[in-house]
């Protein structure tokens, strides 16, 4: 098994389940949500998720180039996709590691 394998899943597996999942409540709320409830309890804890493996992504890209390592690969495209999603529809300001 290649070394960055374990990383590679962990960070293909985060896009989805860990950052994308935490956003969609956070743009559903926003864009779909009655005026008064798009800033929610739910939304901000949702936000608060994203924001702590976001971590995880600056941390890792402090590292490596990609998210596995010094090769692209599908973890870089699932952690690509959660970070647009925040960023076009949740408002996120993403910093430059990202």
């Amino acid at each position: 098994m290649d070394a960055t394998y374990p990383t590679y899943q962990q960070f293909l597996h985060l896009g989805e389940a860990g950052l994308a999942a935490s956003i969609y409540f956070v743009n559903a709320s926003r864009n779909f949500g009655p005026e008064a409830e798009r800033r929610n309890w739910g939304v901000r804890f949702a936000l608060e998720v994203f924001q702590s493996r976001l971590g995880l992504v600056t941390r890792q890209l402090a590292r490596s180039p990609y998210m596995a390592g010094d090769a692209f690969t599908a973890a870089d495209i699932s952690v690509t996709y959660a970070l647009k999603l925040a960023e076009r529809g949740g408002s996120v300001a993403l910093g430059d590691a990202e």
